[in-house]
């Protein structure tokens, strides 16, 4: 594993500490979070969400997705096993 991909897996780690310390879901980064809880029409949600728009354009809805991605590719390493 490359140093950058490391790297990516300690960040993805510690925003998921950060929305577990929050109380959220320890498997959710503070941005997936935040995707879910704006569909659910939370509108504190969608004002952070938008703030975060600044740095990557739809971050929270691709955080979700890549979420998802993660999720599905962690099943498919477990099947494996």
């Amino acid at each position: 594993m490359g140093v950058r991909r490391y790297l990516l897996r300690v960040l993805i780690a510690g925003d998921q500490m950060i929305n577990a310390l929050l109380g959220g879901d320890p498997d959710e980064t503070v941005s997936d979070a935040l995707y879910r809880h704006q569909t659910e029409g939370k509108r504190w949600a969608c004002v952070l969400c938008r703030f975060f728009d600044n740095f990557e354009r739809d971050h929270c809805r691709k955080s979700w997705l890549r979420g998802i991605k993660r999720m599905q590719d962690a099943l498919a390493a477990s099947d494996q096993l």
